[in-house]
């Protein structure tokens, strides 16, 4: 009997995976885009012929990854954009008595 068995959620299953890898693919793709500019000055300061501030503009090209990174996950990952939300909204709507 157990041969015989077949799964129902097998249609939700492929849609959450397929999800989860168009997530995934963006990541990568962000990353790769980004941080193509940060590889190519990190191996040309192996060379004699570097740029002189190199290393700052390499470096402003990784934070620039990272905050997209960040940005990217806090958009896909749904309770940390509601508790986010949440956080914004109570301060906005906190109320200061007046003291007299």
């Amino acid at each position: 009997m157990g041969a015989n068995v077949r799964p129902t959620n097998t249609l939700p299953r492929a849609q959450r995976d397929l999800k989860i890898v168009r997530r995934i693919v963006i990541l990568v793709m962000i990353l790769v885009t980004i941080c193509f500019p940060y590889q190519l000055f990190l191996r040309m300061s192996f060379c004699n012929s570097t740029p002189k501030h190199n290393f700052r503009i390499a470096f402003i090209f990784g934070d620039t990854a990272m905050l997209c990174v960040i940005m990217t996950l806090f958009q896909f990952t749904d309770p940390l954009k509601m508790s986010l939300i949440k956080i914004i909204n109570r301060r906005a709507n906190m109320v200061i008595s007046a003291v007299s």
